[in-house]
């Protein structure tokens, strides 16, 4: 038994585990390795790492928590979890189950792209999910933003300190 599950190894999960781990708590991450900035030449805004590729700065996360022996790293997806008395069951994509008493779900966000020709392939290089991550970088060229559903206002709204917006009437 754990003492806590976390359920996403990128940032957040990383960051939920060294604090445990360090208090010396028994940690299990499972982590299907699908970072959201995974397409990204260099992640920014994050101290001491601003400018640095995602997968190092990721990479160099989970070695430092693996110098501590009381973290079990799982590569692999979760696909269940259930509440018992007394704590947590988590099942994974291959068969295996864990139990902790605590859980934590540092899933982060997934992206569902719009079918609009040539956005896969131009995501995270020249097509951003956040201007605070890299809009700086763009260097007050020109920005948009494609909208997707109702909070695209307020997506619209948030870049104009990073360049000019430009609106386009195609809907998605």
């Amino acid at each position: 038994m754990f003492d806590v599950i976390i359920i996403g190894g990128s940032y957040a999960g990383m960051s939920a585990a060294l604090p445990l781990v360090r208090a010396r708590r028994k940690v299990l991450v499972i982590d299907n390795g699908l970072r959201r900035n995974r397409f990204a030449e260099a992640a920014h805004g994050i101290l001491a790492q601003d400018g640095r590729p995602p997968g190092e700065i990721a990479a160099e996360g989970k070695r430092q928590l693996m110098l501590y022996p009381d973290l079990t790293w799982r590569d692999g997806e979760a696909v269940s979890a259930s509440p018992f008395d007394g704590g947590f069951d988590v099942g994974t994509a291959d068969g295996d189950r864990f139990s902790g008493r605590l859980l934590i779900l540092a899933t982060g966000v997934s992206d569902t792209l719009p079918d609009v020709p040539g956005l896969k392939e131009r995501w995270g290089r020249s097509v951003f999910h956040c201007p605070y991550c890299h809009g700086y970088e763009l260097n007050r060229g020109a920005l948009g933003v494609l909208a997707s559903g109702p909070i695209s206002l307020h997506q619209a709204q948030l870049i104009p300190q990073w360049g000019p917006p430009r609106f386009s009437p195609m809907a998605c």
